[in-house]
């Protein structure tokens, strides 16, 4: 129920952007225009956002991914064998997690720059998307300056007729 409460917020959210783009007086045409626009400049702002947060988290932490504890499965399994079979009274030392990116630097550029090598492959698919999102809204703006050469003087200035 909530999603819908979410979904209702976003949408008016878009569509009070989309008339401060072009007043509250245009045409159903140009406001679709603008809806466009908003949606899709919202959506390269997630692109960025996503990119910007995975590449902190790798800077942070040095991967995306937790760091396996076992080098495989069958290590993991040799691993809860000698588990049950170790005496109640002793203490166990877990193994140390495996890292085999190895350590992350830590001087500021050298650790940046190491992050986003280890995230170049999802920089990669994200980039699609970016560039997707870029395209569509530079279309839907190139599609509103050309609906608002042909509007009104009233609405291309936002004045009230």
């Amino acid at each position: 129920m909530s999603c819908g409460i979410v979904g209702d917020r976003a949408a008016a959210g878009v569509d009070a952007l989309a008339r401060r783009l072009v007043g509250d007086h245009a045409d159903e045409q140009i406001l679709e225009l603008a809806h466009r626009v908003v949606r899709a400049h919202l959506d390269l702002l997630r692109v960025r956002e996503i990119k910007r947060n995975l590449t902190e988290r790798v800077y942070r932490v040095g991967a995306l991914d937790p760091l396996p504890r076992f080098r495989s499965r069958s290590a993991e399994l040799t691993c809860i064998r000698y588990i049950l079979s170790h005496p109640l009274d002793r203490s166990l030392r877990w193994p140390d997690p495996v890292d085999p990116l190895g350590p992350m630097p830590t001087e500021h550029a050298a650790r940046a720059a190491e992050a986003t090598r280890r995230l170049l492959p999802e920089l990669g698919k994200l980039d699609r998307y970016e560039r997707r999102a870029f395209s569509a809204k530079q279309n839907a703006l190139r599609k509103l300056a050309d609906s608002l050469k042909f509007a009104s003087p009233a609405v291309r200035s936002g004045d009230v007729e």
